[in-house]
């Protein structure tokens, strides 16, 4: 693979900051996403830590598993 770019290039960047996914609630950090675990057919559960207190955040996120779970179309 050759001249592969995961991000389309531009000539004029963005003026607009980039926003955090989830701040730490105690010190204002931005959080990083450290597991992913199923919890039941409608819902996955996501833990977040924060990297400056270790402070752990679980949060429910609503999943569409069958989507998730079509098989893939074969190319012809």
């Amino acid at each position: 693979m050759t001249n592969v770019r995961p991000f389309p290039k531009t000539d004029m960047p963005s003026e607009e900051p980039i926003k955090a996914l989830l701040l730490c609630p105690n010190c204002n950090v931005e959080m990083r996403l450290f597991g992913i675990e199923w919890e039941s057919a409608a819902r996955d559960l996501y833990t977040f830590e924060c990297s400056a207190c270790d402070l752990i955040e679980v949060r429910g996120v609503r999943v569409n598993r069958a989507l998730a779970e079509r098989p893939l179309l074969a190319k012809h």
